[in-house]
């Protein structure tokens, strides 16, 4: 399916006079790339749930699709995008948000709740026509997000579900150092590392770069560390995957160009030992992920290096909050002093894979 014909979706008296326009492929989407922006960025959405991130995937997946709804102008108003995945059992279809794999957020792209609703409610009437026997899971969503509400009155088929709450760090007046959010067990690994690190005698070397060339020059030994370290822990990585490691290098590529991506490595005696990918988004630093060199372990060039990137984070006045960008379990991160509520909205039955 191309794109369909501008329609009334429905008699809600809510629904008002809209078209519906749905559109299927990346090139298609990447065509109204402008507008999705536009929109994203009118209704302050995450990195996570814009352009660049969304359509990045070019891996072996199900094609995205989305949903774009107008007013009689013609003018954007509400949109989703979304892919089809696997439910874990096999053979049902799961309707998600592109970009919300891996448990990354996306939102309800909408100029306010009454267009929210009206987005909600095309999406209700689109789907049936498309697939049969169709579930959804769309998030996770901010639990406070003002469109959520009328989204999920649009498409009453839809169940709200608290999930895992996305864990930050944010800045607090006269905490000016990184130390100063560490808890005391974790300013001891640092200076147990520290003085490891003296006292064998080793090097120690922390970068970072927002340059695109460099980072696209990084991107093998980044995955290599990211997959190796999986395996060291006895799991299979996710990069392990063809369309996720396609998507994985096309998404910080893309961002890179966009000049959103902020790579920091720490090398011992000139050899990688831990690096940190993470995004500038607006007033907030996201943490898109971070692997040590296992081999290094000793020194916990991991550690050492999240502590210097919050030091970073904090150094620039522009930033508010550090953003660890999935539901992560609060005791294996470096500091969090905040939490985001999340949650998921849900029709039919199954599970994401």
């Amino acid at each position: 399916m191309t794109a369909a014909p501008l329609m009334a979706p429905t008699t809600d008296l809510l629904a008002g006079n809209t078209g519906v326009e749905v559109l299927t492929g990346v090139e298609r989407l990447r065509s109204h790339r402008g507008e999705l922006e536009a929109l994203a960025q009118r209704c302050h959405a995450p990195v996570t749930a814009r352009s660049t991130w969304m359509l990045a995937s070019v891996g072996t997946g199900s094609q995205p699709w989305a949903v774009l709804v107008r007013d009689p102008a013609g003018f954007l108003r509400a949109a989703a995008v979304l892919v089809e995945v696997e439910s874990v059992s096999g053979g049902n279809q799961i309707v998600a948000f592109a970009g919300s794999d891996l448990g990354h957020r996306g939102a309800i792209l909408a100029d306010d709740r009454v267009w929210a609703r009206r987005l909600g409610n095309a999406l209700s009437h689109t789907l049936p026509a498309r697939t049969t026997g169709w579930a959804i899971e769309l998030g996770p969503l901010d639990a406070e997000s003002p469109a959520l509400a009328g989204f999920q009155s649009g498409c009453p088929q839809l169940v709200r579900v608290d999930v895992d709450v996305i864990p930050l760090l944010q800045r607090e007046s006269g905490l000016d150092a990184a130390v100063d959010y560490l808890a005391p067990a974790m300013r001891r690994t640092l200076r147990k590392a520290a003085n490891r690190l003296a006292t064998d005698g080793r090097d120690l070397d922390l970068r970072f770069t927002r340059g695109y060339t460099e980072i696209c020059e990084l991107l093998p030994v980044l995955e290599a560390c990211h997959r190796n370290r999986d395996h060291d822990r006895g799991r299979m990585s996710e990069l392990d995957d063809d369309g996720v490691r396609s998507t994985w290098r096309n998404r910080i590529r893309e961002l890179a160009l966009d000049g959103l991506v902020e790579v920091s490595t720490a090398y011992i005696d000139g050899a990688l030992a831990a690096h940190v990918v993470a995004i500038r988004d607006g007033q907030t630093y996201r943490i898109l992920e971070g692997h040590l060199v296992t081999d290094w372990s000793r020194y916990a060039p991991g550690r050492l290096l999240e502590a210097a990137v919050v030091q970073r984070m904090l150094n620039d006045p522009s930033m508010t909050a550090l953003d660890w960008m999935t539901s992560v379990a609060p005791e294996s991160l470096l500091a969090t002093n905040a939490a985001r509520p999340m949650v998921v909205l849900r029709a039919g039955v199954g599970a994401r894979a």
